[in-house]
């Protein structure tokens, strides 16, 4: 899961806290924050984002520069030379805001660049190009473009691009041909099975054969799915045939209409149904869940029981299910006893055990996970020098290092360990794979012990990095599973997820977007970025996606889902409106500079299939996506009481919101929990009954969370867990 509420309470003496563990073990080196170096991104754990920038095509050239300049360009060919410098100017300002790279060639001429997400061409089909240009020249040619002559790689360059591939010449002069990854049937299935509900087990493949309203429909859906014009030519294309109308003839069925969402929680395999005869499928190599994409919908939401646990002064940052219809909440106590915090709660609200971990300095749990054989892993972050039960790697001196902790379903602490180096690392993230494996993601200093073979500057403050270790032993670390990205300010991982065939996705979250994420984030602005990456189970990289605007972006939650996407959520900042970069044309819906919620679901070849804003006119934030049997169930904080909050209560500062979604995105239902004081939820988990556990803090003891104990105040905040049930309709 992912780092949260620990370091998000809004309390004078967690900010105390928290100052003096800097202090004490950082010294001097919060000056190196703004250090303005550049990761070097040349060590064996420093790979960077390979990111293939292609020149803009004569007919993109031409779109955006009439873009630019309107009824000014009406006579412009492609030749960017042939414009005066303010309208060049014009142009580049135009680029810049989408994203585009703008460089200058060895002649002087300008050429503009973009990002495209792209697949290399098979062997067989480099050799079936060449041979339409080269014929029998090629006899004994084996996809090896290396192997042709100077002449003989332009007539095929020549020939790929007007097959509408694109020819990628990399740093050392190396020549690949690629070509653009097209939609699965799985995600054109999702469209035309969330649009056309019940009557979709009749549907033929033609939409001529359906009512118009119904195409039209369709029609809206499909447009939707991207802002790029190319991706939507191809969707039309995809499944009508034609990218002008919806109502032709198409080959496209939806027997592939189901939908297989990995969660965080693993002990949901038949999640209650309250109408339907239908249940979700389950993949028995794992058990993790699926959902079948059907007309159910959430009617409402409704809270089954609210649960203050442990100290005042405490928050929780992560949960998980249970196998027998609970679940682990973590997180951490921050009064004067600090303490790494932990408690199993039933399914009836009832606390089955509590467990603190205690030192001479501060200890926070960030994340859980519950492993198939019930066990449970806690990991965060430990300043301490006398951690009890400590069997293996680095005790703290002067630093921090990454805390994790074994626990039976009983409760019983099993083994304290840490991981980290000479620096400050702390873990905020971990997943199991479905081989058995643990992966782990946070941030770090260090560049020895765990993290030798991190080569980036010293001198930078930390790196985002992902650690894979072959079991829930966490003695051996499996090399090919480890990544690190640095750049010229911090940088973290978030969180991490883990798709039925291995594949692991990862949220970083980026200050600067330089160092190893340079040509990831060409001709973007705002302060501060989320990158996603995928990997396959062996650790090789496939693909990577920056999500920006005009400001912040920090989606910290990611589920991956089972068509080779996934699906974040998070919130962003605008100084614009109307956005741009992923929120181009999003006009911010409340006032400036306040945050809003976003879901953001990427298609299996990393590009946005669509996103779905939670807009009030006060400060809104989505803190964790979880799966549901009608779609996706979203958990977060806000002050606003309008747009998409307007059934919200709220009786001060943040209140607790519980959204669910259907699996296009659309709103279903929302409820909230609140006070007169701040109230937040930082983590959400699916129970075996399909309600849904939530996990935060309260400074209240009014409204909602009147009559518990202990109980919150406006300095001090109780840890806090509720249980919604979802009232599921046909």
């Amino acid at each position: 899961m992912k780092n949260k509420s620990v370091r998000g309470l809004a309390l004078l003496m967690c900010l105390v806290l928290m100052m003096s563990v800097l202090v004490a073990c950082n010294g001097d080196k919060t000056s190196e924050e703004s250090t303005s170096s550049t990761a070097s991104g040349n060590g064996s754990w420093s790979q960077g984002i390979p990111t293939d920038m292609v020149e803009l095509t004569k007919t993109e050239l031409i779109i955006l520069v009439k873009e630019a300049l309107g009824d000014a360009a009406a006579d412009f060919t492609g030749d960017l030379s042939s414009l005066s410098e303010e309208q060049l100017n014009k142009v580049k300002d135009l680029a810049s805001s989408k994203g585009y790279a703008i460089d200058e060639n060895d002649d002087g001429s300008i050429r503009i660049s973009k990002s495209v997400p792209l697949v290399a061409l098979s062997d067989d089909e480099v050799i079936e190009l060449a041979g339409k240009v080269l014929g029998d020249d090629i006899a004994n040619f084996t996809g090896n473009l290396a192997d042709l002559s100077e002449e003989q790689l332009e007539k095929i360059k020549d020939e790929a691009e007007k097959e509408g591939y694109y020819v990628v010449i990399a740093n050392d002069g190396t020549v690949s041909i690629k070509k653009k990854p097209t939609a699965t049937t799985e995600e054109i299935s999702k469209v035309v099975e969330d649009v056309l509900g019940e009557n979709v087990s009749e549907f033929s493949g033609n939409t001529a054969e359906l009512a118009p309203e119904k195409q039209s429909e369709l029609s809206s859906e499909l447009g939707n799915i991207n802002a790029d014009q190319e991706d939507v030519k191809g969707f039309w294309e995809s499944v009508f045939g034609s990218e002008e109308s919806p109502s032709v003839n198409t080959t496209v069925t939806t027997t592939a209409a189901t939908t297989t969402t990995t969660t965080k929680s693993k002990a949901p395999t038949t999640p209650r149904v309250t109408t339907t005869e239908k249940q979700p499928t389950v993949h028995e190599a794992t058990t993790k869940e699926t959902t079948v994409l059907s007309t159910q919908k959430v009617s409402s939401v409704a809270a089954e029981f609210i649960v203050n646990v442990s100290n005042v002064t405490a928050s929780f940052s992560d949960c998980v299910a249970t196998d027998d219809g609970g679940f682990v909440a973590v997180g951490a106590t921050l009064d004067k006893d600090s303490a790494a915090l932990i408690a199993k709660i039933d399914k009836k609200g009832n606390i089955d055990w509590i467990d603190e971990i205690k030192g001479n300095n501060m200890l926070a749990y960030e994340c859980v996970e519950v492993l198939d054989d019930g066990s449970i892993i806690a990991c965060g972050y430990s300043a301490v020098t006398d951690l009890p039960d400590l069997v293996g790697g680095y005790a703290c001196s002067d630093t921090i290092d990454g805390l994790i902790v074994k626990y039976s379903k009983r409760g019983d602490r099993k083994w304290v360990k840490t991981m980290g180096g000479a620096g400050d690392d702390s873990i905020y993230a971990i997943e199991e794979a479905p081989d058995g494996s643990i992966y782990v993601g946070g941030k770090t200093s260090s560049r020895d012990g765990t993290f030798s073979k991190i080569t980036a500057a010293d001198k930078l403050r930390f790196s985002a990095f992902i650690v894979k270790y072959a079991d829930s032993d966490f003695d051996t670390i499996i090399d090919e599973g480890c990544k690190a990205y640095s750049t010229s300010f911090s940088c973290e991982t978030t969180d991490l997820s883990c798709a039925d065939n291995g594949d692991l996705f990862a949220t970083i979250f980026a200050i600067k977007a330089d160092g190893d994420f340079a040509t990831l984030a060409a001709g973007t602005s705002g302060a501060g970025k989320t990158i996603v990456i995928k990997y396959n189970s062996s650790g090789a990289y496939i693909w990577s996606q920056l999500l920006w605007g005009s400001a912040q972006t920090k989606l910290t939650s990611i589920l991956a889902t089972n068509d080779g996407g996934c699906i974040l959520g998070g919130s962003y900042t605008s100084k614009s409106n109307p956005g741009v970069g992923t929120f181009d044309g999003v006009y911010n819906g409340g006032n400036s500079g306040t945050s809003d919620g976003v879901v953001i679901k990427l298609r299996s070849d990393g590009k946005v299939y669509w996103k779905e804003m939670f807009n009030g006119f006060e400060q809104d934030v989505i803190e964790d996506i979880i799966e549901t049997e009608s779609g996706f169930a979203v958990v977060g904080y806000s002050t606003s009481v309008n747009r998409d909050f307007d059934t919200m209560d709220n009786k001060g500062d943040f209140d607790i919101f519980v959204y669910t979604i259907s699996p296009l995105g659309k709103k279903q239902a929302m409820t909230s929990l609140g006070g007169s004081n701040s109230d937040k939820a930082f983590a959400a988990c699916l129970l075996e009954d399909g309600s849904v556990a939530v996990a935060g803090n309260t400074c209240s003891d009014d409204g909602s969370f009147t009559g518990l104990s202990p109980a919150g105040s406006k300095t001090q905040a109780a840890a806090n867990v509720a249980k919604f049930n979802l009232a599921v309709i046909e």
